[in-house]
């Protein structure tokens, strides 16, 4: 039945695309083509066609110009090792994470093999010299690397705990290094992430975020025939629900849809408590509030979901 589902969540925020697009885009894309190590061209257009970088200029429409070109190549980068993750055994994503660690925090002791291996090192390295934010870009990496790569990731194929689910999810989905390249896009500094809204906040755009993502790559990642332990542990909330609420992959569907558009409604009403804060908290407030647009409009027209 999936088959002939679209997803349609609806959302009172516009979307806006970063006014450098068309000129980053493709230089980012020639970039992968002479640095990244493609099988063969075939799979290089695969590559290019599902959009990648311009998830990078909806989710971060106000990014700084100068910053905008890296901040597309690290998420590139992020979608190949996911995908490349989905054909490994748990030992073997385990394995080839550690060394990533160490060539992504700049540990003197590890050095490139591969010509993947230096791309890393050299990307990474790149964004460390921008300092703090940079560092915890980096960091972010590193623990969404980790816990990609948990042996627990099966059991949550056929979960019904909805809630557990989703806690365990913003962290596998990787959002925190999202946000943390908003930050280190837009230079914000003073977040003041240990504020209560700011917080609330950062988590009910991650559960939209995940949850519109999961909705949209559904159909692809039913379709999918991966080789590999973590690609066979499918994590997608649509299954949770149907689990959860004992109903058919259309009535979960359309559960994940109103439930999305309650978390941006939840969203809204946190917003409206924001007087206290200073302006960087305030900037990465309205950063998060066109992340949510800008990744339901990507997940809308990219070709990573809607080419099967």
């Amino acid at each position: 039945m999936s088959d002939s589902f679209t997803p349609n969540v609806s959302s009172r925020i516009t979307p806006r695309l970063h006014p450098k697009t068309n000129e980053v885009i493709p230089r980012v894309d020639e970039w992968f083509l002479h640095h990244w190590p493609f099988l063969n061209e075939a799979v290089y257009e695969e590559f290019k066609s599902s959009d990648p970088a311009l998830f990078t200029c909806y989710a971060a429409p106000d990014a700084l110009d100068e910053r905008l070109e890296l901040v597309c190549k690290l998420l590139n980068i992020g979608f190949v090792v996911d995908d490349a993750l989905d054909n490994l055994s748990i030992e073997e994503a385990q394995g080839s994470s550690r060394k990533f660690v160490g060539l992504i925090l700049g540990h003197e002791d590890v050095h490139p093999s591969t010509q993947v291996e230096k791309v890393i090192h050299d990307l990474y390295t790149e964004i460390r010299r921008i300092g703090e934010l940079g560092q915890n870009y980096c960091e972010e990496v590193v623990q969404w690397l980790k816990f990609a790569t948990r042996h627990d990731r099966s059991k949550w194929k056929s979960s019904s705990d909805f809630s557990k689910y989703c806690e365990y999810r913003f962290l596998d989905a990787g959002y925190g290094l999202t946000i943390s390249m908003l930050r280190y896009a837009l230079d914000i500094k003073h977040p003041q992430r240990d504020d209560e809204v700011v917080s609330e906040c950062e988590h009910l755009v991650g559960y939209h975020c995940m949850l519109v993502n999961d909705l949209f790559s559904y159909r692809k990642e039913m379709a999918s025939k991966s080789t590999g332990e973590i690609g066979e542990a499918l994590m997608n909330s649509v299954l949770v629900v149907q689990n959860s609420r004992d109903i058919g992959e259309h009535e979960a569907m359309m559960w994940l849809e109103r439930y999305c558009e309650k978390l941006e409604g939840q969203f809204e009403g946190v917003v409206s408590r924001t007087a206290h804060l200073g302006e960087d908290a305030k900037k990465y407030i309205n950063a998060l509030r066109l992340l949510i647009a800008g990744n339901l409009k990507w997940s809308t027209v990219c070709g990573r979901y809607n080419k099967l």
